[in-house]
């Protein structure tokens, strides 16, 4: 073992969510936190949800490369933790992800240091600590295994040195968001957690929502916590800057959900409708809190119905590509019937014209 796992090793048994925090970098200012083992044992996670969620982790390059060198199964993984700094442009570089789960750690580690040797991987350390680099592929990732349950990868080598500083000496996220993540500490048992500052460009996206521009430059942080069991919840709180904020943010979210009663009564899924009468929206000093709690058997309506929808749409999205292939075949225009546009009618000639 690394002297780096030696001295955590020391102190923490494992890498779990209260060590996990000393990997954050020094620049983070947005955490997002997917809890896949809790979402598996509630009992919502379909076979289509399973599906999605590898064909999801497949979609990503970066995530599969490494899977594949550490022998990763998805079904295997536990929790997703999304780091975004303020360093750089937006993009890859900017995001460090810690992935806990169950990997091979001995079997991988000696088939990368093998690949190591071969020039088949870059190997660089820090701390003693091995850290690879795929130079054969475009657009790669650093990523080092720490232990048997934890993975740390990103695009920036800095953020994955940082993150290893921040782990040898047990180093604390800066206060601001350690002050966040202490939010519903107590919730140990949520699917997925949100916390950071609101970056620029999404206050001014909510600033171009009618009646918002004022609110969203008041607009400074977030929390959301969501629970699954017997009665989901999901619990939302909004910094503002001054109490004043917080009450007019209330009081024109509030006007949203009364509008958005008021027309709903032609939306097909009356059951999502249903939710905007669950919803509490209140203003409390600088904060605005939103809670919404319903039934397990409401959430699995819901989740049925979601599951209709996208059949019914796979289905015509499937009938418009065979009728595209028929049309080839047939040499004819593949333009759906629907998207074919109608012929100019000429106007009526007058007399004499």
């Amino acid at each position: 073992m690394a002297p780096l796992l030696l001295a955590v090793a020391a102190i923490c048994s494992a890498l779990d969510d209260d060590a996990a925090r000393h990997l954050y970098p020094q620049s983070t200012e947005r955490i997002a936190i997917i809890n896949f083992s809790v979402i598996r044992e509630s009992g919502y996670w379909t076979d289509e949800i399973n599906k999605g969620f590898e064909q999801g982790f497949a979609d990503n390059e970066q995530a599969q490369r490494i899977a594949k060198l550490l022998d990763i199964e998805p079904k295997k993984l536990e929790k997703f933790t999304i780091c975004e700094t303020n360093i750089g442009s937006a993009g890859p570089d900017r995001v460090l992800f810690i992935v806990n789960g169950n990997f091979p750690f001995e079997k991988a580690t000696q088939e990368l240091a093998s690949l190591g040797k071969q020039g088949e991987l870059t190997t660089l350390t820090v701390h003693d600590q091995p850290i690879y680099y795929n130079h054969r592929a475009k657009d790669a990732s650093y990523f080092t295994l720490l232990d048997e349950h934890t993975l740390v990868f990103s695009a920036a080598k800095a953020l994955i040195t940082d993150a290893l500083d921040g782990l040898k000496d047990l180093r604390e996220p800066k206060p601001e968001l350690l002050e966040r993540l202490r939010w519903e500490e107590d919730v140990s048992t949520f699917a997925i957690r949100l916390t950071g500052v609101l970056p620029p460009e999404a206050r001014d996206g909510i600033g171009r929502i009618p009646n918002m521009e004022a609110v969203a430059k008041k607009l400074e942080g977030y929390n959301l916590v969501a629970t699954l069991g017997e009665n989901p919840h999901v619990k939302i709180t909004l910094d503002m800057a001054d109490s004043e904020s917080a009450t007019q943010m209330a009081t024109t979210l509030n006007g949203f959900i009364t509008f958005a009663k008021l027309t709903a009564s032609q939306n097909p899924r009356q059951d999502l409708v249903a939710l905007l009468d669950k919803l509490s929206i209140r203003g409390e000093s600088k904060e605005v809190n939103i809670d919404l709690t319903i039934s397990s058997e409401q959430f699995a309506d819901i989740v049925m119905q979601n599951k209709k929808d996208r059949e019914k749409w796979e289905g015509k999205a499937k009938e418009r590509r065979e009728q595209r292939r028929k049309a080839l075949r047939e040499g004819k225009s593949p333009t759906p019937p629907g998207d074919v546009p109608k012929p100019v009618e000429n106007p009526p000639k007058k007399d004499g014209v």
